[in-house]
């Protein structure tokens, strides 16, 4: 079975992503030509998930907004949404 092409457009650390799953993934017969580009959604979810949530960790939940309030961290409901995407386009890939 020949080797997926890795999109140029994922970031290096969906790459690193996709090559720690592409082979298994490949060897299932889950990761093919056709399933590409979800793959690359799913890998890039999860550097953006991962990326959101170290923002999280090192500014806290809770930041000062622009009129010196109290504000909800922005990076919290992107760390819920890229985490909603990852398990949904994980299923496709029974991961």
């Amino acid at each position: 079975m020949a080797r997926v092409t890795t999109p140029a457009w994922l970031d290096a650390a969906a790459v690193e992503i996709w090559e720690e799953l592409r082979a298994g993934l490949e060897a299932k017969r889950l990761l093919t030509s056709g399933s590409a580009n979800a793959f690359a959604v799913y890998c890039d979810a999860i550097a953006r998930h991962r990326e959101a949530a170290a923002m999280v960790a090192r500014d806290g939940m809770l930041i000062v907004g622009d009129k010196e309030q109290i504000i909800r961290n922005p990076a919290v409901g992107l760390v819920k949404e890229y985490g909603s995407l990852v398990l949904s386009a994980g299923r496709r890939f029974g991961l």
